[in-house]
């Protein structure tokens, strides 16, 4: 007989197999600009998925949050010159130090953070720390 902890284990990893599958198809759904855009934000946040990133603690800086950003954005500005120049000819926005492209950016890289942070949780039997508060006092 099988242990229940097993099977929900393996049920889980088969909702993350799809997730993943679902996710990727809304991904090609994009708009091109976004998908040039996520592209980076990917391959930014590939480089930089291990156990002890700055990009798992429990709650990241706005610093950090902001760094990643830049640095993603810097990456975009040296291999697609052109698309930097295309969006910051729309770039009559009230935010003078940020402009569309940069805005994008960031919206794109929060919500892949998200989405990889909480994997670690949706899919396995783990809490994310935040839920059981009283535990942490020990």
């Amino acid at each position: 007989m099988e242990n229940p902890i097993h099977l929900l284990n393996a049920q889980m990893a088969l909702q993350s197999q799809y997730d993943q599958l679902e996710c990727e198809f809304l991904k090609k759904n994009y708009p091109p600009m976004c998908q040039k855009l996520q592209y980076y934000i990917d391959k930014y946040l590939d480089s930089q998925d291990y156990t002890e990133s700055p990009l798992y603690a429990m709650y990241p800086s706005d610093a950090t949050l902001e760094h990643i950003t830049d640095m993603i954005y810097l990456e975009i500005k040296d291999d697609c010159p052109d698309t930097i120049k295309e969006f910051e000819a729309f770039a009559a926005t009230r935010y003078t130090h940020r402009n569309v492209l940069y805005m994008v950016i960031h919206l794109l890289f929060l919500n892949e953070l998200y989405r990889r942070r909480m994997r670690q949780y949706l899919y396995t039997l783990y809490a994310p720390p935040t839920a059981f508060p009283h535990a942490q006092l020990k």
